[in-house]
Formats: C-alpha cells, sequence, structure tokens
C-alpha cells in the first residue's frame, strides 16, 4: 500500500522505459509472491527416521485446506511438499470432489 502512495510521488522521475519495464515484471512477480504466501507445504520431523508433511491452502489468509500427512521417509516427505506446491490446484480439487462424493 505505501508503495503504491509512493508511485504516484516518484513516477514522474522514473523514465519512461524504465516504467515499462517495471510494469511489465511487477504483475508476474505479485502473482509468484501470492502464491508463496497462499500455498504452504513443509516437513515435519517426528524422530530422525520418521516425517509428517504439513500442507495448505490460504485465500485472503483465510484457511482452505490444512493438512497433515505421516509421510515416513524424509524422501517421500519431500517429494510430497514437492508435488503439493507444483499441483495445487488439480490436489484440492480431487481431494474436493472426493469429499462431495457422488450423489446420483
Amino acid at each position: 500500500e505505501k508503495g503504491k502512495q509512493a508511485e504516484g510521488f516518484f513516477s514522474h522521475n522514473i523514465p519512461v522505459y524504465i516504467r515499462e519495464q517495471i510494469e511489465e515484471h511487477i504483475t508476474p512477480f505479485f502473482l509468484e509472491e501470492s502464491q508463496k504466501k497462499n500455498v504452504k507445504a513443509q516437513l515435519a520431523p517426528i524422530n530422525e527416521k520418521e516425517y509428517n508433511v504439513e500442507c495448505a491452502i490460504y485465500e485472503n489468509a483465510s484457511p482452505l485446506l490444512e493438512l497433515t500427512f505421516y509421510a515416513g521417509d524424509r524422501e517421500t516427505a519431500a517429494r510430497i511438499v514437492r508435488n503439493f506446491k507444483k499441483n495445487t490446484e488439480i490436489i484440492y480439487s480431487d481431494i474436493l470432489s472426493s469429499l462431495l462424493g457422488n450423489e446420483e
């Protein structure tokens, strides 16, 4: 919010060719940052050889999904973390579909 206020004050001092580059790159940057805040997955050690994985999806700081999985070894836990972060939308959709079930 402070950046938006300051932008109006300083924008006339920034050359047009630089402003255009900033505008081109700012949206993907904020989208990526937003996703980092909204999707969390991390290892949680149980003991020296066993791990849980804590996964969560947030929308404006409100939790949409929070899960803890027993993963067994560290390698499996790391794989779950990577896949959850990479395929968040698919995983969320699949879980929701499974929970809703087939009501025929």
